[in-house]
């Protein structure tokens, strides 16, 4: 909406805090391993890395030609009252078991 011009500002919270980021194909993967495992069981799925809500930014506005610091505005009604600065899971289980046993499932 921004390129479009549309819209002149995108407002968000905390640009340091880090997340991690993934893909729907790979969450949709994931699930898709969970159904074939024959125990029902909880998973971590995650992409184990971080970045920062403003790395986000910066790759997003440059795939559009564009810089994130001429749109982007923080406020604080976006910042989270007990914010987390880094969110990472450990997916260890998720690929022992479900990456582990897809060659199995591909035979």
């Amino acid at each position: 909406m921004i390129k479009l011009g549309i819209v002149d500002k995108f407002v968000l919270g905390n640009l340091e805090a880090k997340r991690y980021w993934g893909h729907t194909k790979d969450y949709v993967k994931a699930m898709w391993l969970m159904l074939q495992n024959k125990y029902p069981d909880d998973y971590v799925i995650c992409s184990g890395e971080t970045h920062s809500v403003r790395e986000f930014c910066e790759k997003a506005f440059n795939l559009v030609g564009l810089n994130y610091r001429d749109y982007v505005v923080t406020s604080d009604t976006f910042f989270r009252p007990a914010e987390v600065d880094i969110l990472l899971g450990d997916y260890s289980k998720a690929e022992k078991i479900l990456v582990g046993n897809q060659r199995y499932l591909m035979i």
